[in-house]
């Protein structure tokens, strides 16, 4: 015959043992979602920095573009300032596009030397 106090003994015990299989199975959960956050945080951060050189990087040659634009409107300038102008056509080189007209200014006076972009 099982008494009374033995059978809220048992039962307590067995609440007791399942409560902490609860909390192991609930700190293994929330250890490797930790983990799994601080995995993506790593990659999140390598990201971050690739993208930001690209950034610094692009941000220079917009800059130089810029630059290079100012000279060439200077020059531009400075060639409609001295001839009149004249229309002539240009051909694209092998891309297949159709040619660009162009307005170009004659001007007797040489402008500063530029290069072109590869690729223009």
């Amino acid at each position: 015959m099982l008494l009374c106090g033995q059978t809220g003994t048992n039962s307590l015990q067995r609440r007791r043992a399942q409560n902490r299989a609860s909390q192991r199975a609930y700190r293994e959960r929330r250890d490797r979602h930790v983990k799994s956050l601080e995995e993506r945080l790593e990659d999140m951060a390598s990201q971050h920095e690739i993208l930001s050189k690209e950034y610094a990087q692009l941000r220079a040659e917009h800059e130089k573009v810029l630059e290079d634009g100012a000279l060439w409107k200077a020059d531009l300038t400075e060639v409609k300032e001295n001839q009149p102008s004249q229309s002539i056509i240009l051909n694209r080189d092998g891309d297949g596009e159709k040619p660009l007209f162009v307005k170009v200014m004659i001007c007797k006076k040489q402008c500063r030397n530029r290069e072109f972009p590869e690729g223009a």
